[in-house]
């Protein structure tokens, strides 16, 4: 045997082009073009389409870096059929005997990929060559002159070759595939039929309609084939090549190629564009421009592609494909408190059932939970940074079957309020399919984590604002057996909260604080996270008032006055001060608003002082502009009606509790329905002054009580005539005598 040991080493090339169109699933399928521009023959690629060897009319190139670099390992012959094996390491390749200054003829093979060539002995004109997974076994097409081919194979990587079967009709071969083991091989025919062989003693049947077959490719296990015709439709099968199916419509086909599961496929039509299938053929997405393909290849799982131009350049496309648990059979095995991460954004839907919680669930992926114990399995996908929608399963002989409430779309079990988490009392030993989508189409990086749990709460308690005197209600749902509660206020427990749901009522600032809830069961504990409750006074509602800013302070614990629905005079709300700390006078609570008159003020009041303790002398109090105007304090329970005029400008209106005295108590103080009434008042006269018997000598006094805007003035009169200086709400007379004996009076005006 006489070989030829070539290793010719060419600079890299890298020259790249790109045309974006969508794939079947809508994920961008991007082919860029690489090398130089040659009259390319044939392409082939390791499993993971990494490696890849092309041969063209003058030249032999292969590449380590998915096409993006090809290196020139020959430039000498007319190159016209190339195969890999899975790794890439062994190829084979053939060239042609008849074309002039590029006759050759021989087959070649190398087991470094590529980097170094050996001749062997037999001489043909190789138009396509097919390889198991290995690259021991292998398939070729000799073109005969007459275009009588035959077939020729290989058990030792191309060292000998054997004509496989005397062909009576002398038939036109045009393309071969074989399966990984090569137990399974196909031959198709030009104007024939495809001729599969299933073992290894050589014997070929006829499968398939006739047709002008162009190209074939077969999955890995022999089970999947697919044929493309020239003037005619796609065909495949499903059934190791019994029957076929007509796909697509009739082109010019001109190479296919398949996924190692048949899947995915690839096929190229001459002068036409590329078309690809992820569906094992049932439909085609065309992209690329129309160009003179030759030659296609694809990597085991489909995900890169490369296909080969007559007269242009190799172009190669990454794939977006969905992760292998995209189906409920390909479902990833959770470890219990282990969490698992993927992104979604290739996953489809296809096939899945439509979950019964959430909308527009797509991109779904599947996992599976095996507890080792019959208690609570929760599933969250905490971490996650899309909308998660979690639906449970179990598997009732190849049908996917919902868990009674085992799904869920939205929990605050997790950091913010977009992921999801359920739970549900689960059998020992039972495997459970956990599917997990993104809302309304949403994907993303997912977190999911399956625990085996005593309790598991999947849906924590919120917390929130609440106005006093309103209601407020925190709620827990957990999952488990025999479960009891214990809620919290600060840490410390609350008598007699022991159901799922804690209802506060009447609220005060008091109850302000963080709560939570220890759910328990024979098994074990779990706590709840914090839900903090904030208390808003609420003074506006209490009063009344609109319009009105109002703060408040002091009084015990710091409240100061709040909103509460217990007592009131309109029979709905009022605002309620407590007792201030006793020795601790500045404590005494107080609310206070701003308003600008000239206005009338009207409220109602009242404060209890128990009759018991007559030494008690606290009151409530109001301040205009910290000028004490009126007070209340009584041992009955009534309501007092006051009426307060606010003078012309900007004032401050204050209540306050009164400490009186050294002894200290009573109340609380309630105010309500205070009310505003714009405009001046005129003055009036409440309390006439009272006429007076006297004896000579003595002191006299007259006081008169008014009201009406402020500023009142004041002038008493003798007789009707005015007396100087006697401007106060008040007239003294002293050591009168007899000539002062008459009739006094006052007038009051408003206004400076």
């Amino acid at each position: 045997m006489k070989t030829n040991r070539s290793n010719i080493i060419v600079a890299s090339l890298a020259l790249a082009s790109s045309l974006i169109t969508l794939d079947a699933l809508g994920q961008p399928l991007v082919w860029v073009a690489h090398g130089p521009s040659a009259y390319w023959t044939a392409v082939a690629s390791s499993a993971d389409g990494t490696k890849l060897v092309a041969t063209c009319t003058n030249g032999l190139y292969t590449s380590t870096d998915s096409g993006a670099t090809w290196t020139a390992r020959d430039t000498s012959r007319y190159w016209a059929a190339v195969a890999s094996s899975a790794d890439g390491v062994k190829l084979v390749a053939g060239s042609l005997d008849e074309y002039g200054g590029y006759s050759d003829g021989y087959i070649y093979t190398s087991t470094d990929s590529g980097a170094n060539w050996v001749r062997q002995s037999t001489v043909g004109d190789w138009v396509q060559i097919a390889s198991s997974s290995d690259g021991n076994r292998l398939v070729a097409i000799d073109a005969q002159a007459d275009f009588s081919n035959q077939l020729l194979t290989s058990v030792n990587a191309g060292v000998n070759w054997y004509v496989d079967v005397a062909w009576p009709a002398a038939p036109d071969f045009m393309s071969v595939a074989a399966a990984a083991d090569a137990l399974y091989m196909a031959a198709a025919i030009y104007g024939g039929h495809i001729y599969i062989r299933t073992d290894t003693t050589h014997s070929w049947y006829s499968h398939g309609p006739a047709q002008s077959w162009q190209g074939v490719a077969c999955s890995a296990d022999g089970a999947k084939f697919v044929g493309v015709p020239y003037g005619g439709q796609i065909y495949t099968s499903g059934d190791y090549g019994s029957t076929w199916t007509a796909r697509d419509s009739s082109r010019n086909w001109n190479c296919v190629a398949s996924s190692s599961t048949g899947t995915r496929l690839i096929a190229a039509v001459n002068g036409g564009q590329i078309y690809t299938s992820s569906d094992t053929g049932a439909t085609w997405t065309p992209s690329e421009n129309n160009r003179a393909w030759r030659s296609v290849a694809s990597s085991s799982d489909g995900s890169k592609l490369v296909a080969a131009v007559y007269g242009g350049q190799i172009y190669t496309c990454a794939v977006p494909l969905p992760p292998q648990n995209d189906l409920w059979s390909g479902a990833l095995p959770l470890a219990n408190g282990a969490t698992s991460s993927m992104s979604t954004t290739t996953a489809t839907s296809t096939g899945d059932p439509v979950p019964t919680c959430g909308y527009n669930v797509s991109n779904t992926v599947w996992f599976t939970f095996t507890p080792a114990t019959s208690r609570v399995v929760a599933v969250n996908t905490c971490g996650s940074d899309f909308d998660t929608v979690v639906q449970a399963f179990v598997n009732n002989s190849g049908t996917m079957t919902p868990i009674g409430g085992g799904c869920n779309d939205d929990s605050n079990v997790c950091p913010g309020t977009r992921q999801s988490c359920l739970a549900f009392a689960a059998t020992a030993g039972i495997t459970y399919y956990f599917m997990v989508g993104g809302y309304n189409g949403a994907s993303g990086n997912l977190s999911i984590t399956a625990s085996e749990v005593p309790v598991a709460i999947t849906q924590q308690p919120g917390g929130g604002t609440a106005n006093a005197g309103d209601s407020f209600t925190f709620s827990v749902y957990a999952t488990g057996a025999g479960l009891s509660y214990q809620w919290q206020l600060g840490g410390s427990s609350l008598s007699g909260a022991t159901a799922s749901t804690l209802t506060l009522t009447n609220l005060y600032p008091g109850n302000a604080g963080d709560y939570q809830v220890i759910v328990t069961n024979v098994y074990g504990a779990v706590t709840s996270a914090v839900a903090t409750l904030a208390v808003q006074p609420a003074l506006d509602l209490a009063l009344d008032t609109t319009g009105l800013t109002w703060t408040t302070g002091g009084g015990s614990g710091g409240y100061g006055w709040f909103r509460q629905t217990d007592v009131s005079h309109d029979g709905v709300d009022s605002a309620e001060c407590g007792a201030p700390l006793i020795g601790f006078p500045s404590s005494s609570a107080w609310m206070q608003t701003t308003v600008t008159g000239p206005e009338t003020l009207t409220f109602y009041w009242r404060y209890y002082v128990p009759i018991r303790y007559p030494r008690i002398t606290d009151y409530l109090g109001f301040y205009m502009d910290g000028v004490y105007q009126a007070g209340v304090g009584s041992p009955f329970v009534v309501w007092s009606y006051q009426t307060i005029y606010v003078g012309a400008g900007s004032h401050t209106l204050k209540w306050s509790y009164v400490l009186s005295g050294s002894y200290h108590g009573g109340g609380p103080g309630f105010v309500d329905q205070v009310a505003l009434t714009a405009g001046a008042t005129a003055s009036l006269i409440s309390n006439q002054p009272d006429p007076q018997t006297t004896v000579a000598g003595t002191d006299v006094i007259f006081s008169v009580q008014a009201g009406g805007t402020p500023p009142l003035r004041y002038q008493w009169r003798f007789y009707g005539t005015n007396l100087a200086g006697a401007t106060d709400s008040s007239l003294t007379l002293t050591n009168v005598m007899p000539v002062q004996a008459g009739n006094y009076s006052v007038v009051v005006t408003e206004g400076p």
